[in-house]
């Protein structure tokens, strides 16, 4: 770095070479370096204990130079130079900190981040601070001075100072050789803990051609808050033949956005050009916008197209969607006249339908669809259509040619074809999930609804569960474009889960219908048991004859089942070897018999008590008791079973 008594002045803004007395200004600069040269070598070797903390020192102002060989001039320029508090070195009055990244934005050029290792100095001596390449090293690149300096250390938050700015030499970039000329980055600001960050996108802006003293449509700029806190706007200005309004309030949350729409009237013809600035307390204030646009002076038309892609809806292939609306609209001051309007790919133009009942009404500057011209002020409507012919992602393009300047206008067309299933007679649930159920115990019904899409009654020819799970046969047809419903319930035999399917067929259909099923059986502390039969009938019996029939329990709870008594009534009589305790899953079997005293109809309960659930549990046997009659009656009677 190169130090001159005259920078100091407090009048003075830049670096002026005194061109006088050169021999002995050149000695004194030469010296100077060397003994500040000597306090950064001395300074790499002292640390400060510090408490680590990241810290941001941001550098700003306008320059003159070049990015990447692009030109620009009096830009505002933002750096940020991101480190550590716990990082500072000091010794001779000089501290450094080496900076983990060093990111830049020049209005109208770019940004980038700087691919050269840098460092952060502070010269108390030469109340300095600026960055230099390497750490401690001397070889300055960007400096600023002010009083305020000469007691700076670089671990805590300062500014913003300005003071007077002197940069040298260059440094590479993720965006080109960053080579600045003339500098006024005069404004220095270290800030540590939460901070706010300004983001503008895009970067510029720029507007089609426009007749002079006409208004373009807005386009819109977005300011975001990238920080770790609120975003104070001290002011939103911009320049040239622009305009804006915004919903910009003096704070912006953080990670919060808000818009800034941006307006082209050209006073006159040419290329016109300007500026929207956004100034707040973030890094780099202010962050800018550049705009650009071209007056003509002789009335032409402004052709604008809203929106710029349609993106439609999965469509079966060979089937055409439903109609989605491109709107042209003419915003200049002649007449828009209409060259070919085609799509390519797998969409079509279509007629732009009426609009649907209840619709807000057209605006008064709506001229219909498309055709042969459009008057200023004015719009019009494309309809489009997709018709995929090739399964997957499909893409197209709406052109638009007419006289305007800015043509053909294009709209993006987007699409996904798809190969449809064919539509089945019948509708059926894919899944039935039924709520955790205690082992041995039956659940409410889950209903299955059965659609029937087509215009005749379909008969159910086949309908089946496995698993834990039983279904009503309620269904034996559904009528044409109803339903029926099926009533499934879930007894679960074991903890955990469990599974099971559904399956019915139509009369027509090859392929059946299934229903997968599932619920989970939890432990059970109530004993369940389970008679295998509810009814029994043993038809005609002889009177002095003794048929037998089985009933079996079945434990099928988690837990043993206490036997009470075990009796039958009417003309039967009931034996077993149950006992008194059935076991865990075990099964005993009760033998029921007929003995029919008189000939007629006999029914009797069996009634089996315990201490399980529902008990007591009972079944209903019947039978019918026959004698056999007189030999005068035999020959019309051959057996007699009641009067």
């Amino acid at each position: 770095m190169v130090l001159h008594p005259r920078r100091h002045a407090p009048k003075k803004k830049t670096w002026t070479a005194v061109r006088t007395h050169a021999r002995k200004e050149a000695v004194m600069m030469i010296a100077r370096k060397l003994a500040k040269l000597l306090a950064l070598l001395v300074a790499g070797s002292t640390g400060l204990a510090a408490h680590a903390a990241p810290i941001t020192y941001t550098f700003s102002g306008t320059a003159t130079g070049t990015l990447n060989g692009v030109a620009f001039a009096n830009a505002a320029v933002a750096i940020d130079a991101v480190g550590d508090t716990s990082g500072v070195t000091q010794g001779g009055g000089v501290f450094c900190n080496r900076v983990t990244s060093t990111t830049f934005s020049i209005s109208g050029a770019g940004a980038g981040t700087v691919t050269d290792s840098l460092d952060i100095f502070n010269n108390q001596g030469n109340a300095a601070v600026g960055l230099q390449r390497g750490l401690c090293t001397g070889l300055d690149w960007t400096d600023i001075f002010h009083a305020a300096f000469g007691t700076y250390a670089l671990a805590t938050a300062i500014g913003p100072v300005t003071g007077t700015a002197l940069v040298q030499g260059n440094v590479n970039t993720t965006a080109g050789v960053l080579a600045i000329t003339g500098s006024a980055i005069s404004t220095f600001q270290a800030s540590t803990g939460p901070a706010p960050a300004a983001n503008l996108t895009p970067s510029s802006l720029t507007f089609a051609p426009r007749t002079i003293s006409t208004k373009s449509p807005a386009q819109t700029v977005v300011l975001a808050n990238t920080g770790s806190a609120a975003l104070h706007i001290a002011s939103i200005t911009i320049s040239g033949d622009f305009a804006f309004t915004s919903g910009c309030g003096a704070t912006l949350a953080a990670g919060a956005t808000c818009t800034i729409d941006v307006t082209f009237t050209p006073l006159t013809t040419g290329t016109r050009a300007g500026s929207l600035a956004v100034a707040s307390d973030a890094g780099g204030s202010p962050h800018s916008v550049s705009l650009s646009g071209t007056g003509q002076s002789t009335p032409a038309p402004v052709i604008e197209i809203t929106p710029s892609t349609l993106d439609f809806a999965p469509q079966a292939l060979g089937t055409e969607s439903a109609v989605q609306i491109v709107t042209v609209a003419n915003t200049g001051n002649a007449t828009l006249f209409f060259g070919p309007i085609s799509t390519a790919g797998d969409f079509a133009r279509r007629l732009v339908p009426p609009p649907a009942p209840g619709a807000a009404p057209r605006p008064p500057t709506y001229d219909g669809a498309c055709n042969i011209g459009l008057a200023p002020g004015t719009s019009c409507d494309i309809a489009v259509a997709f018709l995929p012919t090739v399964e997957g992602l499909r893409e197209g393009l709406l052109r638009v040619e007419s006289n305007a300047t800015q043509q053909p206008a294009t709209v993006r067309l987007v699409g996904n074809g798809f190969v449809a299933v064919p539509l089945r007679l019948l509708s059926v649930p894919a899944s039935l999930l039924f709520a955790p159920q205690p082992v041995g115990t039956r659940s409410a019904s889950g209903p299955v609804t059965i659609t029937n899409n087509s215009a005749s009654t379909v008969a159910i020819t086949e309908l089946s569960v496995t698993g834990d799970f039983n279904v009503s046969d309620t269904c034996t047809t559904v009528p044409a474009r109803g339903t029926c419903t099926l009533l499934v319930t879930f007894r679960p035999t074991a903890e955990g889960d469990r599974a099971g399917r559904l399956t019915l067929r139509a009369l027509s259909e090859t392929d059946p219908y299934v229903v997968s099923l599932a619920g989970a059986g939890v432990f059970n502390a109530v004993p369940a048991l389970e008679i295998s039969v509810a009814r029994a009938g043993f038809g005609n019996t002889l009177i002095g004859t003794a048929p037998v029939l089985e009933a079996k329990l079945v434990n099928v709870g988690e837990v043993p089942v206490g036997l009470g008594a075990i009796t039958v009534s009417g003309d039967f009589l009931v034996s077993h070897a149950c006992g008194t305790m059935l076991a865990l899953r075990a099964t005993c079997s009760v033998q029921v018999t007929f003995l029919p005293r008189l000939a007629g109809p006999q029914v009797g309960t069996l009634e089996v008590n315990s201490n399980a659930a529902g008990t007591p549990q009972q079944v209903q046997f019947s039978g019918i008791g026959c004698s056999i009659p007189s030999f005068a009656r035999a020959r019309l009677h051959p057996l007699l079973c009641g009067p």
